[in-house]
């Protein structure tokens, strides 16, 4: 929707309300980039693969927005997955808003996770919970990415430098792909 054009309305209790400029999003418009995502994920062919695929499609579409906390960012969205999926621009939490929504809309348990300067996923296969920090794999490096906060446990994203997080009540204990090549 290159034609969209960005309108801040009044605040409210969350921060303000945005709205855009632009012809609106039909419902095939949304079923299209629904159906287009599923397409791109669901290429692999376990749970495990779905996830790589789209933790290296985040990574691969997006840079990080560095000029997030400057009165002129990249964009104002950098919080949430629109920043992701429309801008190319985002800060952490929109990269774990993204990574949450595509696992999501592709059956797999997936949610946001933060410290209390950062946000990850935590997403569950074969009924283990793993960590995931697609910000922290992208290096912003055209084609380079990293998979060494993928599907960690607890004391595997710990010995990467994530601290204390919000507990969802969710424990991640189980080591199997702490020390996995991808």
């Amino acid at each position: 929707f290159p034609n969209a054009k960005l309108a801040i309305g009044p605040s409210i209790e969350e921060g303000f309300y945005y709205d855009f400029e632009a012809e609106p999003f039909s419902r095939e418009d949304l079923d299209h980039l629904e159906k287009e995502m599923k397409k791109i994920i669901n290429q692999g062919k376990s749970d495990v693969e779905k996830a790589r695929i789209a933790h290296d499609l985040i990574i691969r579409t997006v840079d990080y927005d560095h000029t997030y906390l400057s009165f002129n960012p990249k964009t104002i969205f950098h919080q949430s997955a629109y920043s992701v999926l429309c801008e190319g621009y985002t800060v952490c939490a929109g990269y774990a808003k993204a990574y949450e929504l595509l696992m999501n809309a592709v059956g797999i348990d997936t949610m946001a996770v933060t410290s209390s300067s950062h946000a990850w996923n935590l997403i569950r296969l074969n009924d283990s919970w793993y960590h995931v920090d697609c910000t922290w794999d992208d290096r912003d490096r055209p084609g380079e990415v990293l998979h060494r906060n993928f599907m960690l446990s607890d004391s595997g994203i710990r010995s990467t430098g994530h601290t204390v997080w919000n507990d969802p009540g969710l424990s991640g204990t189980e080591t199997t792909y702490d020390a996995y090549y991808w």
